[in-house]
């Protein structure tokens, strides 16, 4: 099953209110098709008109929220876009303007409704945080050009269909364009965790698992509820992308407990009672068979292999 990024749950959850059934494995691109089939020409539209910001969590909007200029707002969307989606945004100046193209992930097209969704979010965003009724001045969509485009008007005005790219372009006045309420001291402290945040998503998300359960000192390692709440997911999320990886979560927390109490061991001054205590087993028994899993020896043979020259 595959797992759903913040832009996926936001788009699944708005198929969801209109009624339309999904399966659990259901992707983005399959919740457009359904919403089309209940006869909504423009559902990317529509799901900008309909979500609300609280709707979409994480850091990323409370950057943008908290940046100084719509320049800045820009920078925060295309440093930390990881964080909310898998699509591709990027951003170029062309003399005194700024380009943001959108891209799937894979480098090619995006879907037309993902598109329609991303710059009318972006669009409306800007025109609440800046107060000064700005937008995009220009919006260039590869999509076929509509029957009737009168529904990008309110928050895209007349885009350009047909072209090369998806792209929204930016003037220096628009660029300018202070945000109301913004708060340096906010951004401050946003940016350094957003970092951390995208260049935790690089690894694997079985180390980011192990990581959390590493920082279990002594007693038993933490149930699946317990680290998935830590990591701001469901039990179920985290079993879904630890199945995409190819492990679960009883894999590796056996791993963890086994590199734990391999590396007590090795500290020859603790009693086996001692480790067994702060491994989390009620016992010793169940300490020496765990050991002879892991190894093929009783904990005693191993550290006496280990002390052999």
């Amino acid at each position: 099953m595959p797992s759903h990024d913040p832009v996926s749950q936001l788009v699944l959850a708005y198929a969801a209110e209109r009624g339309v059934l999904l399966s659990d494995d259901a992707t983005v691109a399959d919740a457009w098709s359904a919403l089309h089939r209940r006869g909504d020409p423009t559902p990317g539209l529509s799901l900008a008109d309909w979500a609300s910001p609280g709707a979409i969590g994480g850091p990323l909007l409370p950057l943008m929220a908290n940046s100084p200029d719509v320049a800045s707002v820009l920078e925060q969307l295309v440093d930390f876009h990881p964080l909310f989606g898998r699509d591709r945004l990027s951003v170029s100046r062309a003399g005194h303007r700024v380009v943001l193209r959108l891209e799937a992930a894979d480098g090619g097209p995006a879907s037309p409704d993902t598109a329609d969704a991303c710059f009318a979010l972006l669009a409306r965003f800007i025109r609440d945080v800046s107060g000064q009724g700005v937008a995009p001045d220009r919006v260039r969509l590869r999509r076929t050009p509509p029957e009737d485009a009168s529904a990008y008007v309110p928050l895209l005005g007349r885009p350009w269909f047909g072209t090369d790219q998806d792209a929204c372009e930016f003037d220096r006045d628009t660029l300018e364009a202070g945000v109301r309420h913004a708060d340096p001291r906010v951004l401050a402290i946003l940016r350094p965790y957003a970092q951390q945040r995208v260049q935790e998503q690089d690894r694997p998300f079985a180390t980011l698992v192990a990581d959390a359960l590493a920082d279990t000192s002594d007693g038993p390692l933490p149930p699946l509820a317990a680290v998935a709440a830590q990591m701001s997911l469901s039990p179920r999320a985290v079993q879904q992308r630890l199945a995409a990886e190819a492990t679960s979560y009883r894999e590796i927390a056996d791993i963890v407990q086994r590199d734990r109490v391999l590396r007590w061991l090795d500290h020859h001054d603790l009693l086996l009672a001692t480790i067994a205590v702060r491994a989390g087993y009620a016992e010793s028994a169940p300490l020496s068979r765990a050991v002879r899993r892991w190894t093929g020896l009783s904990p005693r043979d191993y550290r006496r292999r280990r002390m052999t020259p």
